[in-house]
């Protein structure tokens, strides 16, 4: 088993053998960017260089090959932003950091259009810059030609769990653009009663740009290609919720329904087994995210 954790400050990937044992591992640092106070960006495109180079580094200290994983889990910092062309995968700025408040400007206009308790209501989440949603609403008024691009049908948003997957698959040859529930309740546009992207969220943020749809696909086998040459059937892909991407146990999954606990974040750690409830885990299917058709 593979697991690749594609965090804040770094990229690592951890083989795991059929005990739960590691095996070997490989980490890459990326670039963390200042632009201005409160600004905190990093570059998509190092972060999958990095990425391409500590899954070959991990195979190759273990002396294994593509045909010896059977699956491969990712976790992800979660609310950074990206936007990027799907017709060349060239991003069309550095990603907006989850830490980054750039964005307050817009979050206090939202506050004072439509308060706080709708937001909080049907997402549990406070209005605040550290939700993807205003990030990208910056991102297409302020990046030169963002906009346009985005209304001609040209531009995918994700999380960097949904970047990462997308090149995975094949990027602009018909990558995957999905992610799961988890990651998708960070973003301030989804019900996490319903757990599909919400019309009423997305009108509130004002911009037609984002296209939704309230039917998604549950989580099975996904196809591996081109960069890494897995095998076209053999590995099975699978989106972790924790920041930690130990926990992992996908080699056994076969194309159903899967079960996921979510903890919910009132609750004290030791009553997470007695008090989680199952959620069934979820991807949002290929143009179906905000921005993206």
């Amino acid at each position: 088993m593979m697991a690749l954790d594609q965090g804040t400050t770094s990229t690592r990937t951890i083989i795991f053998d059929h005990s739960g044992s590691i095996v070997s591992q490989s980490q890459r640092e990326h670039a963390q960017i200042f632009p201005n106070a409160g600004w905190v960006e990093h570059d998509p495109k190092e972060i999958w260089d990095n990425t391409r180079e500590v899954m070959g580094e991990a195979l190759s200290r273990a002396t294994l090959t593509r045909h010896d994983v059977a699956g491969l889990g990712i976790t992800n910092q979660r609310e950074t932003a990206i936007v990027w062309d799907k017709n060349t995968g060239t991003p069309v700025c550095n990603a907006i950091v989850w830490q980054d408040t750039r964005t307050q400007n817009i979050v206090d206009g939202m506050e004072e259009r439509h308060g706080s308790d709708m937001f909080r209501a049907k997402t549990g989440l406070p209005l605040a810059t550290y939700f993807s949603a205003s990030k990208i609403v910056w991102i297409l008024d302020n990046v030169e030609g963002a906009r346009k691009a985005a209304e001609a049908g040209d531009l995918l948003f994700g999380t960097p769990d949904t970047w990462l997957l997308w090149n995975l698959t094949g990027g602009p040859e018909g990558g995957v653009h999905a992610t799961d529930v988890t990651n998708a309740s960070r973003t301030l546009l989804m019900d996490i009663e319903t757990r599909q992207w919400d019309d009423g969220l997305l009108e509130a943020w004002g911009d037609s740009l984002f296209s939704a749809s309230r039917d998604s696909i549950v989580i099975g086998s996904l196809w591996l290609c081109s960069p890494l040459q897995f095998d076209a059937r053999s590995p099975h892909l699978r989106n972790s919720w924790r920041s930690a991407s130990g926990n992992i146990w996908s080699s056994g999954l076969q194309p159903r329904r899967i079960k996921k606990h979510l903890r919910h974040r009132e609750f004290p750690h030791r009553e997470y087994r007695h008090r989680s409830r199952s959620i069934e885990t979820r991807v949002i299917d290929n143009h179906r995210l905000p921005i993206g058709r």
